[in-house]
């Protein structure tokens, strides 16, 4: 017999503890996990204050932002995956911050394989200015609600009363909610403030034209192309050309307007913000244009040697035919400065305005069809 085994079976040495099974944390009482950003700690404390409100505080609702949730020198990774194996309801809040934390995600993930095997329900609740019905996978799967509506946060409530048995939905306060609810205001405004140039604008003003809101890049024997809402975006094969196009491109990817979505960069798809940005531009741009329509009326009146091409947004002389842009027309006629031709349209040289040719054809590349070499 070995020195070893003689002293295991003497009692004084022991083996390593076999691993505790996580799902024994579970004691029997009745547990909410709601899941939030760091930034929406406030948020979640008000949405734990109703339930404890609701349910008279027999219900335990765990929230790791609170202080005293996780004691100092625990381990707090093992407190919040003992809470997710062990809650019998699971609520995530939703918001523009915590819809890019992956350790949310994370919680989501870990919840939805026990909400497969009927351990616990899953809710998905909004603040604006997210909206329910736009929800990504899994979420869009779930029937969301928006805290920002009364009766859908009693909706919520009154679900949450019916799975736990309990609870009395007469002390929902939920003014409290709604008057709490953050703005996101500062994040708001970062989006619209993105600084990109004029062609990644054009490239994702297109894209939110396109039904799937993709951008497709392509590279074969005929040539570079960025295609979206059926148009080539590259309108020649010169290098020149073809590196600031794929610069916009860059420019769309590192603001988060677009994810790559395909193999190596082959597919590229708009993001919320990027749809939020190009919202943004369009108002901006009909700002601009109402401000400008009073002195460009009047300016007209006075030189009728212009006209409005309504195809084009454009107005174009008599006398030279030439194309000036309706924004920049408060100048004397003197100092206009008319639109620079391009190949798919014209730009203005004063505030960089492009407007797009419609009779403009754009290159297609012709397929080789070739047959099969002769033998």
């Amino acid at each position: 017999m070995t020195d070893r085994k003689k002293a295991r079976e003497g009692g004084y040495l022991k083996t390593a503890p076999e691993p505790k099974n996580l799902e024994s944390v579970n004691t029997g009482a009745k547990t909410i996990f709601i899941s939030h950003a760091a930034e929406d700690a406030v948020l979640a404390e008000i949405v734990k204050t109703q339930i404890d409100n609701v349910f008279e505080k027999k219900i335990n609702v765990f929230v790791s932002s609170i202080p005293g949730t996780i004691s100092p020198g625990s381990d707090w990774l093992d407190k919040i995956i003992g809470n997710l194996t062990s809650n019998n309801a699971f609520i995530v809040l939703v918001t523009l911050y915590s819809e890019k934390r992956p350790f949310v995600w994370f919680e989501i993930g870990f919840s939805w394989l026990r909400r497969l095997k009927k351990n616990c329900d899953i809710y998905a609740i909004c603040a604006p200015p997210i909206d329910p019905g736009n929800l990504p996978e899994p979420l869009c799967r779930l029937q969301a609600t928006s805290l920002a509506s009364e009766k859908q946060t009693k909706a919520f409530f009154d679900k949450l009363t019916k799975q736990f048995k309990l609870g009395n939905l007469d002390a929902l306060e939920f003014a409290k909610i709604r008057d709490s609810l953050p703005t996101y205001q500062s994040q708001i405004t970062q989006t619209v403030n993105i600084d990109i140039g004029n062609e990644a604008k054009e490239l994702l003003t297109e894209a939110s034209e396109d039904k799937s809101g993709y951008i497709l890049k392509t590279r074969s024997s005929s040539g570079t192309s960025i295609q979206t809402n059926k148009k080539n975006m590259v309108p020649s094969q010169e290098a020149r050309i073809i590196a600031k196009w794929e610069h916009a491109l860059n420019e769309l990817v590192e603001n988060d307007l677009v994810e790559e979505k395909g193999y190596e960069g082959s597919s590229f798809k708009i993001t919320d913000q990027g749809y939020k940005y190009v919202d943004a531009l369009k108002k901006k741009s009909d700002v601009l244009q109402d401000k400008s329509s009073a002195g460009t009326s009047a300016s007209i009146q006075q030189d009728d040697d212009l006209t409005f091409d309504p195809k084009t947004g454009t107005y174009i002389s008599k006398k030279n035919n030439l194309r000036y842009c309706g924004k920049c027309l408060d100048s004397p006629p003197s100092k206009r400065v008319p639109l620079k031709e391009q190949k798919n349209g014209w730009r203005c040289n004063v505030c960089a305005t492009f407007y797009p040719n419609p009779n403009y054809d754009r290159p297609t590349h012709a397929r080789n069809n070739l047959g099969p070499m002769a033998m």
